[in-house]
């Protein structure tokens, strides 16, 4: 009403934010509602089938994040095969036994896949170098160890590497997060600071005309 009986208009971003407001409180508790339904279809959808391959297959390409996933599968291949390995489990069993255990059905399956192809019932390099998940470097770890006859510790050491990279990227992940975070919490914060102050800014130009 005093913008009106002066003649002036409200700033077009303080328009907008009164419109977001409005908003929310007609419909807020509507779209809170469509976003939890869709939320729980959505969990629902990726733990089975095409969806949670989908799903795991898009967690491997996410930029930094993918690389985390894949590095923390090749650890857990790494010490889970080693221990069991180490405890007399034949390399068959040990392998469907990893396979279990790791989260990510991508690489899950291609565990599987290179137990199907192991045929001399030692070999595991191999079989996991004619799919396209597990990198060259840890394949050639392992050929190591099984051409020196001293696999467990070959993936004890592979899991300290991978442990290693691990961290590195968890640092990584942290250093660049957190700014990130800050700009974004500033850049709201002092958007909505600004639709505030506008209206006063124009009320005083007005005042001074």
């Amino acid at each position: 009403n005093t913008f009106d009986e002066m003649g002036a208009t409200l700033p077009k971003p303080t328009l907008a934010l009164m419109a977001i407001s409005n908003f929310v409180t007609r419909y807020g508790l509507i779209v809170v509602g469509v976003i939890a339904a869709a939320t729980v279809m959505l969990k629902k959808w990726v733990k089975h089938g095409k969806g949670q391959q989908l799903w795991h297959k898009s967690q491997l390409r996410i930029p930094i994040m993918g690389s985390v996933i894949t590095t923390n599968a090749y650890a857990h291949f790494a010490r889970t095969l080693g221990t069991l390995l180490q405890n007399g489990v034949s390399v068959l069993p040990a392998l469907g036994i990893v396979q279990k255990t790791i989260d990510n059905v991508v690489i899950s399956d291609e565990i599987g896949k290179a137990r199907e192809r192991v045929t001399d019932g030692a070999s595991v390099s191999k079989p996991l170098a004619q799919g396209k998940v597990f990198p060259r470097l840890l394949i050639d770890m392992l050929a190591v160890g099984e051409e020196t006859g001293d696999l467990p510790s070959c993936l004890t050491h592979i899991t300290r590497r991978y442990d290693t990279e691990l961290d590195r990227l968890v640092k990584t992940c942290t250093t660049i997060l957190e700014p990130l975070l800050i700009v974004m919490v500033a850049l709201v914060v002092g958007g909505i600071a600004v639709c505030l102050l506008l209206p006063v800014l124009t009320l005083t130009d007005s005042l001074h005309v």
